[in-house]
């Protein structure tokens, strides 16, 4: 029993082994930031889309956006549409839109903002945000 743990050692298996362990949770840790930093990004990026394309449809007035299609479900339908499920109470939109004017200027702008909360199965273990909100204007 002692040669065959003397033998271990000899071949530097247990020294292999032990690198591992040490080694083995920071790449582990390494590599699930990289994917949900990656996902975070594409998560804020689909919620940028969806703000855009909101706004526009609102400041111009698209049936989409009117009557009984609210704003809110607009950006719902354009996020489902590139993946990510948005609840419509996370689209605060004014029921009867109103243009502000900007500072030194005559240009008016539709904004809209929509908040998100972003669940991340390490979110122990890396320091990631849990809401995301995102803003977004037109001109009207």
């Amino acid at each position: 029993m002692i040669r065959r743990r003397l033998g271990l050692l000899a071949t530097g298996r247990a020294t292999a082994t032990i690198e591992v362990a040490i080694g083995l949770p920071a790449i582990l840790m390494l590599l699930f930031g990289i994917v949900e930093f990656g996902r975070l990004l594409w998560t804020h990026q689909i919620l940028m889309h969806a703000a855009d394309m909101t706004a526009r449809c609102y400041s111009i007035s698209s049936p989409l956006c009117t009557g009984t299609n609210t704003p809110a479900s607009y950006a719902v339908s354009v996020a489902s549409s590139d993946g990510i499920t948005l609840d419509a109470t996370g689209v605060p939109t004014p029921t009867a839109p109103s243009c502000t004017t900007t500072t030194g200027g005559s240009v008016n702008y539709y904004t809209i903002t929509i908040n998100y909360t972003f669940t991340s199965p390490v979110s122990a273990l890396l320091p990631l945000p849990s809401t995301l909100s995102v803003s977004s204007q037109y001109g009207c």
